[in-house]
């Protein structure tokens, strides 16, 4: 097992009482081996899924009160080493990529004059707000209070709940279903997929991304080796896992939604960063260019992305 980025230590912001312990894999199975220790929390691989998860792991209690104090404007974590206080290059801002994957989505229902859809944890309100110029019928969800206060302040649908079971949806309410780096954080993607499908309507999709674990593990590998500060990494360590509870391959993660109804609908890649110093741009880029060596040879791009920018769909009825 390697020691990484603070290795037995939580961040101030959290105490002991926050950590939880779960006794088996989504998929059911007790058998794991452990692969990184991060900021006193464990890395783990499931033998038989092949679905990593952070075990023990923050309370979705503890995940809920940082969200909250995120989104009232208070600094929970220190600046990431290496920026400045300035927006993303212009290129690189994350409203160019939100604005031509709505558009990209959008085409998918070329009958519909608003098909309906629901982001879940929609933060900002960046992604939705593309969503909704693109012509869907938008509805937010989030575990913030004041997030969901300020999308209705913009004009938009948003409903608060502590989970999307509590939302308590209408079954067949949705066409789309649409996640920005959001189900790595759900504490029970099993049951989470479940409610999914039942508010999707039939034939309807539900859209992914997702950090590949596939990637986060070779570049961890090579990262941890390299000397430095390492300013191209996050605060929130190699591998993020305060909040990222589950890490998936493609594989795992069709594997699990298969289970769940759900049949695999295509997949896109995506740059998935926005940074704001060159230091920042010049290893991402590297990485995904060295990313793309592998995926033109194998010809198999949503195996080897950086990132799994997904789409599956619920059977038609």
């Amino acid at each position: 097992m390697r020691t990484l980025m603070n290795a037995h230590q939580l961040p101030p912001f959290f105490s002991n009482a926050d950590i939880e312990r779960l006794p088996v894999c989504a998929c059911g199975s007790v058998n794991t081996k452990p692969v990184y220790a991060e900021f006193g929390l464990l890395i783990e691989v499931c033998r038989d899924c092949g679905i990593a998860r952070t075990n023990p792991r923050l309370k979705q209690s503890a995940i809920q009160r940082f969200y909250e104090e995120s989104a009232q404007g208070r600094r929970v974590f220190p600046p990431r080493a290496g920026t400045v206080a300035r927006g993303p290059f212009p290129w690189r801002d994350a409203t160019v990529r939100y604005r031509g994957l709505s558009k990209r989505l959008r085409r998918i229902f070329p009958a519909s004059p608003e098909p309906q859809l629901l982001e879940v944890g929609f933060g900002g309100g960046d992604f939705i707000s593309q969503l909704h110029s693109a012509g869907f019928g938008v509805h937010g969800f989030d575990i913030s209070e004041t997030a969901v206060e300020k999308l209705r302040a913009k004009g938009m649908r948003a409903t608060y709940a502590e989970s999307l079971k509590d939302a308590a949806f209408p079954k067949d309410s949705f066409d789309m279903v649409v996640m920005w780096e959001v189900f790595e954080h759900i504490p029970d993607p099993v049951s989470f997929a479940s409610e999914v499908f039942r508010i999707l309507k039939p034939g309807g999709l539900w859209f992914l991304q997702v950090p590949n674990w596939r990637w986060i593990n070779f570049k961890t590998r090579v990262t941890s080796r390299l000397p430095g500060r390492k300013a191209y990494l996050c605060k929130y360590g190699y591998i993020g896992p305060l909040f990222h509870l589950y890490h998936y391959t493609h594989e795992s993660l069709s594997g699990l939604l298969i289970k769940s109804g759900f049949r695999f609908h295509s997949a896109t890649r995506v740059r998935p960063y926005g940074e704001n110093n060159w230091t920042a741009l010049i290893a991402h880029e590297t990485f995904y260019a060295l990313d793309s060596i592998p995926a033109m040879l194998s010809g198999n791009r949503k195996h080897l992305n950086v990132v799994l920018c997904e789409l599956y769909q619920k059977p038609a009825a």
